[in-house]
Order: C-alpha cells, then structure tokens, then sequence
C-alpha cells in the first residue's frame, strides 16, 4: 500500500479514534508503604471523541462529536470524507476495532468502493503499522 502511495496511485490515510477530556486521568500513582492516597474519579462527562484520518505527509481530516464513538458515527464520518473532492482512489487502513466492523460500516462498503473509497484492516494486535497511533 505504502509503494502504491509513494507512486501517486493512491491517497493513502490511516484512521484511529481518541478523546480529550479536561479532567486529568491519573490511574497510579508512587507512595510511600503503607500510606494510602485517595484520589476521586472523573465526575464530569465532558469529553470531546475525534476520529483522525492522517496521510504520511501529514495532511489530517479529523471528525468530532461529543458522545461516544460507535458504528454510525464511523460510517457518517466516511460517508462525508467520500463526498470530498479527490483525483485517485483513496485507502483508509484501520485496526481492527469493533466499531469499524459495525453492520452499518460493512453495509456501505461496496458504496465506498464505487465511489474510490476502500477500507484496510490492519493484522490484530499490530498498532506498530498504524503511523496514527503516536498522534
């Protein structure tokens, strides 16, 4: 995939989701022996989901939402990345997560494909192949 982009035949573009919260997550933290520090859970839901689609020369599209990620929101994400305008077939390479093979995603998949958009599951347990993963 990287030669065929490396040659102009394709736009490639590796996708993962995140989130961003302002609460920070501390899930550890050193003490002394028997001393117990307490610390309280987030309380607050506020929490900005993006999912990114980055090319290896850095060009990234990015789509949010408040709530969680799941299926349709994937889905609506690449149903609109599939509308912008392009001059070569396009790839996303993603992991294997359950929300990239909801029903709903599978279901557009020969859509996509008519319209140059093809998906790329990466092998499981291999996140050393997703250059998005750092970011």
């Amino acid at each position: 995939m990287i030669t065929l982009w490396f040659l102009g035949c394709i736009d490639l573009y590796f996708a993962d989701e995140t989130g961003f919260t302002l609460q920070p997550y501390v899930p550890y933290a050193w003490q002394k022996k028997k001393q117990t520090h307490r610390m309280f859970a987030r309380r607050s839901p506020h929490r900005l989901n993006v999912l990114g689609l980055i090319r290896l020369d850095n060009q990234l599209t990015t789509y949010h939402r408040e709530q969680l990620i799941d299926g349709k929101f994937i889905m609506d994400s690449f149903d609109d990345f599939c509308k912008k305008a392009h001059t070569k077939p396009r790839v996303i390479i993603l992991d294997n997560g359950p929300v990239h093979h909801a029903t709903v995603v599978k279901d557009k998949l020969v859509e996509w494909e008519a319209a140059d958009l093809y998906l790329f599951y990466l092998p499981t347990y291999s996140p050393h192949l997703n250059p998005i993963e750092v970011l």
